[in-house]
């Protein structure tokens, strides 16, 4: 799953800016989404698919990573962090996500 944390402060200012945003990104199609993986141990086997185009805003965009050994959500003793990044072909960071490997 794709994950988009917003963190704003409760003032009028930034309710307007966070709802201009919004409005501004209904209406985005992005012309290449893909998963970017930091993999220096060479743990990830494979992404599918590789990439999504024509993509509107807000679209589900699912992504299977296959590993060797096991991913978890949370850390455990002897895991090690795997960050992922959801990017536009501009480099636009959509989504980031840290999962768990253990060997």
């Amino acid at each position: 799953p794709t994950v988009m944390n917003w963190s704003i402060i409760d003032t009028p200012f930034d309710e307007v800016g966070f709802e201009a945003m919004m409005g501004l990104l209904a209406h985005v199609t992005f012309e290449m989404v893909m998963l970017e993986v930091d993999d220096p141990e060479g743990w990830v086997l494979g992404v599918e698919p590789e990439n999504y185009v024509d993509v509107a805003a807000g679209t589900p965009i699912p992504f299977e990573l296959t590993v060797s050994g096991t991913l978890l959500e949370a850390p455990t003793t002897g895991a090690e962090e795997l960050h992922m990044s959801v990017v536009t072909d501009d480099g636009f960071v959509l989504a980031r996500r840290t999962l768990y490997h253990l060997p």
